[in-house]
């Protein structure tokens, strides 16, 4: 559907993963302004240069892999430096955005069991989800 552009499923892939997309460009600057301007531009990305239809893995992965990767770009190009690595995170959706690293890699360098790496994967996006809402609900006070 995405291939035949069908707006239907854009915006469902836009309601499922954009908390999350914007999560992760919130992880790596506190400018709300500049962060909705990477949001909107790396999910306009998805359509332009169809990076959906080069998907060979989970969807999920691949969105926040591409925001992480397209936000961290962005920010070099506007002279705004990360301080930090990112295996030195402790998110693990962070890592799995920004490194070639699988769940079984991830559980082993943290030492937990896949079925915990998992688990955490899952609180952690609930969580950019939960401050998606809150960031909306307080851009609608406003």
């Amino acid at each position: 559907m995405i291939a035949e552009n069908n707006l239907e499923a854009w915006r469902h892939i836009y309601d499922k993963y954009a908390p999350a997309m914007y999560g992760v460009i919130c992880g790596l600057t506190d400018d709300r302004t500049l962060t909705e301007e990477i949001f909107t531009e790396a999910f306009l990305q998805l359509k332009e240069k169809q990076i959906l239809s080069k998907v060979s893995y989970s969807l999920c992965l691949c969105l926040l892999r591409h925001t992480h990767v397209f936000a961290r770009q962005q920010l070099k190009e506007r002279g705004i430096t990360l301080s930090k690595s990112p295996m030195e995170e402790t998110s693990l959706i962070k890592i799995l955005c920004s490194q070639h690293i699988t769940i079984k890699e991830i559980a082993s360098i943290f030492k937990i069991t896949e079925q915990e790496a998992k688990k955490k994967l899952h609180l952690e996006f609930l969580e950019l989800r939960q401050q998606r809402k809150e960031v909306n609900s307080i851009n609608r006070q406003k």
